[in-house]
């Protein structure tokens, strides 16, 4: 009997300390769950903060914005002796980089490939200025606009006289000659699929209308500002513009920047918000023979 309760010592004795045994076990488990946890969450917060580190302090670290920009008299052009951008938005980035107290690199990129490179990092803003459309703000974002075009405007031969609207475009043998990658020939693509839509490679609008001109499309289709300088430089061309006195379309414009980036797009439109108040584009404007538009505000007493 007495060896009988000395075995059930025993038993008793070894179970409690296979329990203990297991509770230190499960106690080391979860603490290196809970160690390896720490590590994933705060890999994920470190990796996430640098992938989001805005432009805005990209710039201010490196004391330098980097400027693409496309031809677009008299907004953005190149002096043809020493190769420098000019016009009225290179002003305004002018302008901008004083303020910041920090340099300008100006990068030359095409109509073709202003969005693919602002997303392949070549530059921090675009400048054109980038009109705004739908189809653009799914790959891109925006800064507040600083300016407002009629971005559909047409040049036809001058005793053509069939085109009375916009629609009488959207017929069948009707060809329409486009700037390719150029806010019309989204409007073409879009409005005007009846007719046959030819796009034309190409920082300028001149090939388009050379086409109507040689009588090989019936009309040519680009921004208002690109019709009006065409016939004011070339007066003696048998053309004339259509839907220039009443815009088929007004669109916003403003700089272009990278997806997803809100602290720099928020400094952007502060920005420009604060020189259109304090009168800086307005003094700008009057330097050049702008096309744009402008919203009129009143301000009133509180």
């Amino acid at each position: 009997m007495e060896e009988e309760l000395i075995d059930i010592d025993l038993i008793r004795k070894f179970g409690k300390q296979k329990n203990i045994i297991l509770i230190v076990i499960t106690i080391v488990l979860v603490l290196i769950l809970l160690i390896n946890l720490r590590s994933v969450f705060t890999g994920k917060v470190i990796s996430s903060a640098t992938e989001q580190k805005s432009t805005l302090d990209k710039v201010k670290e490196s004391r330098t914005l980097r400027v693409g920009y496309a031809i677009y008299p008299p907004y953005v052009d190149k002096n043809k002796t020493t190769g420098e951008p000019y016009g009225y938005s290179i002003d305004i980035v002018k302008e901008l980089v004083a303020q910041m107290n920090v340099n300008v690199v100006f990068v030359e990129a095409s109509w073709q490939t202003d969005i693919s490179d602002l997303q392949s990092d070549k530059f921090d803003i675009f400048v054109g200025p980038l009109f705004n459309t739908i189809q653009r703000g799914e790959q891109i974002d925006y800064s507040e606009p600083y300016a407002y075009f009629s971005s559909v405007a047409a040049i036809v031969k001058k005793y053509d006289n069939r085109f009375q609207t916009i629609y009488d475009l959207n017929k069948k043998g009707i060809i329409i000659a486009v700037p390719q990658g150029w806010t019309s020939e989204e409007y073409a693509s879009r409005y005007l699929s009846n007719a046959t839509i030819k796009s034309f490679n190409g920082d300028s609008a001149i090939p388009a209308f050379s086409d109507v001109i040689l009588g090989n499309s019936d009309v040519a289709l680009a921004d208002g500002p690109s019709a009006q300088q065409y016939l004011e430089q070339n007066p003696n061309q048998p053309v004339k513009a259509l839907f220039l006195d009443k815009p088929i379309m007004i669109v916003p414009a403003g700089f272009g920047i990278k997806k997803g980036d809100f602290i720099w797009a928020r400094f952007l439109d502060m920005s420009i918000e604060n020189m259109r108040t304090d009168g800086t584009l307005q003094s700008i404007a009057k330097k050049y023979h702008l096309y744009s538009y402008d919203l009129k505000r009143d301000f009133v007493p509180q």
